[in-house]
């Protein structure tokens, strides 16, 4: 479903934007038709072996965020915040349909991952757009602002560390300060010319690395309640 919406927004720019055929369009065609059948078919396999309202509880929002990123994508708006931040959680929802396919119920171990994964991502996503905008303003020459959303962000997921410890979990908020610290720390070099001119690649790598540290940390304290 993840790599389904790169051919369907290749369709929906070839129905709605584009106003000459594409040499690429039969080929997005053959994609979409294997992505959806492979959909299907792994769709038959979960609700044979899975409760069907747990199916449909995880499938039916997955197919609206695919839908709502393909629409946003096709309108040249998948940088939207909210949708992302959206897209942070759906994504990260994933690890529910990976807990049920070999346990019987959803307990409280999967939503504490589900949540922790969730927070580190919508901060992640928030201290990106900051550095974005930092980076355009240092091109018009203009001081950026204070990104409060990504201050706010950190603030939670410190808030989130301090509950943790306070309900005898110190092993659950190590990934949160984790989180925390390293994107302060890149909060605190926006300043800086030299961190602005940093590559956007680097960039992801870095934060992708981030999160699979954070991922493993979690699952870590996780398995040991």
């Amino acid at each position: 479903m993840f790599v389904l919406r790169e051919p369907l927004v290749f369709l929906g720019r070839q129905a709605f934007v584009w106003k000459n055929p594409h040499e690429d369009t039969p080929a997005a065609r053959r994609l979409v038709s294997i992505y959806v059948l492979l959909l299907i078919l792994a769709g038959c396999l979960l609700l044979v072996g899975l409760p069907s309202r747990i199916v449909i509880a995880l499938g039916v929002p997955a197919f609206l965020l695919l839908a709502a990123g393909t629409w946003l994508t096709v309108n040249n708006q998948q940088r939207s915040v909210w949708f992302q931040v959206v897209s942070a959680v759906g994504l990260n929802a994933s690890a529910l349909l990976a807990w049920v396919s070999v346990r019987p119920l959803i307990q409280s171990s999967i939503l504490v991952l589900w949540a922790i994964l969730s927070a580190h991502a919508i901060a992640a996503v928030l201290v990106v757009h900051a550095h974005l905008d930092a980076r355009i303003a240092s091109k018009k020459g203009e001081l950026s602002g204070i990104s409060k959303p990504a201050w706010i962000a950190q603030a939670c997921l410190l808030a989130g560390a301090v509950i943790c410890i306070a309900f005898g979990q110190p092993a659950l908020s190590a990934p949160l300060l984790l989180s925390a610290t390293v994107h302060l720390l890149n909060l605190g070099r926006l300043k800086n010319p030299e961190t602005l001119s940093t590559p956007l690649k680097i960039v992801g790598w870095r934060a992708f690395a981030l999160s699979i540290c954070v991922a493993g940390i979690t699952i870590g304290a996780i398995w040991r309640l």
